[in-house]
């Protein structure tokens, strides 16, 4: 028996390797995040934004990953000049990886002055906390841990089909899930879309049901419970 991550990885299987569907079980992944309060939340956002020299009131999107080219860095920042609202947004990109070529992309496209480098981030809960929506414009992820972290702390997100995260998306709630990372127009409308206040306020509403239906509780007793139906069958 086969346990995928999400219904996304269970389908590359089937088709990959064959298997009859009974053989190939969804166990969703999860995490296991604590979102910052109160004055904690608030004094995060403050010293995030005093530190990329983003004011406030200006709207925060951020993406995250080691892996640019990956999970979609180039065509984010290729769409980033049509993402519109009463004030232009900064991204925010957290991540180690060689940002040198994306520097000069944001140069070229004239946005340089709206994204903000901040290398690898330890505590990932301040940005969060800083972030007014996730962008995960991924090439591919299994079931992306950034996507279920940001929204078990209540942050919009945008991903792609691309993403097993993305089955979990609520549209309306959650953010948006769009058909490609290189469809510059609709990445655009989706991130102008997302940054919608009374979205934050549903993603932010939703997020402790989503933290207990995403937690790496419920996954470690799937996977037993999983383990427990595969010993049965091994016996009998």
């Amino acid at each position: 028996v086969v346990a995928a991550v999400s219904d996304y990885v269970r389908r590359q299987v089937l088709a990959a390797f064959g298997l009859p569907d009974e053989r190939v079980r969804v166990v969703f992944n999860g995490v296991d995040i604590a979102p910052l309060t109160g004055a904690e939340a608030a004094a995060a956002r403050t010293t995030w934004r005093q530190r990329l020299s983003i004011a406030e009131g200006v709207p925060l999107a951020l993406f995250v990953g080691h892996n640019f080219k990956l999970k979609g860095l180039r065509e984010l920042l290729a769409a980033w000049p049509r993402v519109t609202g009463p004030v232009a947004p900064v991204l925010v990109v957290a991540g180690g990886g060689d940002a040198r070529a994306y520097e000069r992309q944001a140069r070229r496209g004239g946005v340089a002055e709206r994204v903000r480098l901040a290398g690898a981030v330890t505590d990932m809960r301040a940005l969060y906390a800083a972030a007014d929506v996730l962008v995960h414009p991924t090439w591919y992820d299994p079931c992306s841990r950034v996507v279920l972290e940001a929204l078990g702390c209540g942050v919009p997100v945008v991903t792609t089909v691309f993403n097993g995260a993305g089955e979990w998306v609520e549209p309306g709630v959650h953010g948006v899930v769009v058909d490609t990372p290189a469809d510059a127009d609709r990445l655009a409308a989706a991130v102008t879309a997302c940054l919608r206040p009374e979205l934050k306020a549903a993603c932010a509403a939703a997020a402790g049901a989503f933290r207990e239906r995403a937690s790496m509780e419920r996954h470690a007793r799937e996977l037993v419970e999983l383990y427990a139906t595969v010993r049965r069958g091994i016996h009998h």
